[in-house]
């Protein structure tokens, strides 16, 4: 397009362009932020495919970023833009530029036309019928915008950001700004982000590794773990909601909350946002229970995916409370948390999607229930709603862990013999042992060696052979090896009677047969043991 010939009121010439250090900074940050999530995972056959991903990721974002800057030139009477639009047109066409605390410059134009390309005058036109102004530029800083009207020769309005948080085109923000005004003050998500760090915090000093804690230390701090919160340890569901699987799983979903909450809690309030989070958290730690069996659980992902499945179910309710500019950040970023979950349930195991979608689908049905309208008597109405919530809520999880219990104290009784077990083989084993070389050194006689075995060693072995004979259920992570477990304390226990017999007869023949059984038994127990490490792995 040819502009008219104007003459021009500045012979100056400025540009504007990105900054390399910001983005270098941002992708330098992130990178280290994947290479301490990648260092926090433990091994997996497709970890290195998943590091390849997030990088690539990174640095997609890190050039989209870039190419999104925005790269300006005024002079010669021209004002131009290449990104992250391309637009020009003459600076005698500049009607009025206002500019707020945050350096946001707003300009109006005398000619929509007067401008290039020629697409770009409907876009100008509509920002105008829109939101009062034709083209707004932001992230300058506030003394760039000031050079940048200097450059332009025209002294801006100042507007205090009450006002430009209603003229802006970012929808979010002019929304938050007005439930800040509407609701100021928040404490729920600071409390739930302070006991998040805090717990976090003072489990590091206690020695728990802060980047790859051990299962036992998780089960010692709180964890939910099958065994025990059925077995009178109910606490944990809730406890387990406060403890994380490293820094990085602690650090995403506090950044999470961190970014959710404080706009949920504005729109719910204070205290039904609280009493949603630990109903759904709980309701997480139940569906978990209920799924995972005898898997170690832990983390605030339940509460998490609570919370937004409460956000949908509250815009089920009041659709029309949220403006469409913002229900769409909304489901771009609700499509990103589902990626990435996705992502991380194909190349990794453990991630607990049982509490993902027990949580979400318990925080569907509070939203629905807080988006209901109030009566005549607003604060009456939010009181009653509140007490509702919780009553309702907390008589529904009860309802459900009764049964519950039942069933997992049912399935672990077989994981909590294992345990015991674990706990007295090594004992019992080393015991015989200890008296097998003292008979070997002439301290005790055959018929002591062979009393001893048979009063203190074998009848504590075969109640463990007994114990899982014939199970009623065997665990899923345990079918791979169990066969081979229940021959394992097979072949001990033959090896023990045949040795009780080689003693007392001064049988040469038995005393070999129970050697060949006790070898076989080792080499079962390497078996297991590769089966499990390879089953972990």
């Amino acid at each position: 397009m040819n502009f008219p010939s104007l003459p021009s009121l500045s012979t100056r010439v400025f540009s504007l362009k990105p900054r390399g250090w910001p983005y270098f900074l941002s992708l330098a940050i992130s990178l280290l932020v994947t290479l301490i999530f990648a260092y926090s995972i433990p091994p997996a056959p497709m970890k290195p495919v998943l590091f390849s991903i997030l990088l690539a990721m990174v640095f997609f974002a890190a050039w989209k970023q870039w190419r999104k800057g925005l790269r300006m030139k005024i002079g010669f009477g021209l004002l131009s833009i290449k990104t992250p639009i391309e637009l020009a047109f003459p600076i005698a066409n500049i009607a009025h530029i206002s500019i707020d605390p945050k350096g946001t410059l707003r300009f109006t134009l005398y000619d929509e036309n007067n401008s290039s390309p020629e697409s770009a005058a409907s876009r100008l036109k509509g920002n105008f019928s829109r939101f009062g102004w034709n083209l707004e530029i932001s992230g300058v800083g506030l003394t760039t915008a000031r050079e940048l009207c200097k450059a332009v020769n025209t002294v801006p309005e100042e507007i205090p950001a009450e006002l430009a948080a209603e003229l802006s085109s970012n929808r979010m923000d002019s929304f938050q700004q007005s439930l800040i005004k509407n609701h100021p003050y928040i404490f729920a998500t600071w409390l739930l982000l302070a006991g998040n760090f805090g717990f976090f915090a003072w489990i590091s000093f206690n020695g728990v590794s802060p980047w790859q804690p051990e299962l036992p230390n998780l089960i010692t701090w709180g964890a939910n773990y099958a065994p025990l919160t059925a077995q009178g340890e109910a606490w944990r569901l809730l406890s387990s909601i406060f403890l994380h699987l490293g820094m990085v799983h602690l650090l995403m979903n506090m950044f999470v909350l961190w970014r959710l909450g404080p706009l949920l809690e504005r729109m719910l309030g204070s205290v039904p946002f609280a009493i949603t989070w630990f109903l759904t958290g709980l309701a997480g730690s139940e569906a978990s229970l209920y799924w995972n069996e005898m898997r170690v659980s832990a983390g605030a992902s339940g509460a998490l995916f609570g919370m937004i499945g409460c956000l949908l179910g509250y815009l089920l309710g009041r659709p029309r409370s949220i403006p469409q500019e913002i229900l769409r950040q909304f489901r771009s970023m609700a499509i990103t948390l589902l990626l990435f979950n996705f992502l991380f349930m194909a190349f990794l195991e453990g991630i607990d999607q049982a509490a993902h979608a027990g949580g979400a689908l318990a925080g569907i049905a509070c939203g629905v229930f807080l988006g209901m309208p109030y009566g005549t008597h607003p604060r009456f109405s939010r009181y009653l709603r509140n007490c509702s919530l919780a009553a309702v809520g907390g008589f529904f999880l009860w309802s459900c862990w009764v049964p519950l219990q039942a069933k997992v104290v049912r399935d672990s009784a077989l994981v909590l013999r294992f345990e015991q077990f674990q706990k007295e083989e090594f004992p019992l084993l080393e015991k015989l042992n200890q008296y097998s070389q003292a008979q070997n050194r002439g301290e005790i006689a055959r018929g002591e060696l062979a009393m001893k075995v048979e009063v203190e060693i074998l009848p504590r072995w075969r109640e463990f052979h007994d114990w899982f004979a014939d199970p009623p259920k065997v665990p899923t992570h345990f079918q791979p090896w169990f066969a081979d477990f229940q021959k394992y304390l097979q072949l001990r226990q033959e090896a023990m009677e045949l040795l009780i017999q080689a003693l007392r007869g001064n049988d040469f023949l038995l005393m070999k047969r129970s050697n060949a059984r006790a070898e076989e038994a080792s080499r079962l127990v390497e078996k297991i043991n590769r089966d499990i490490k390879e089953k972990d792995r």
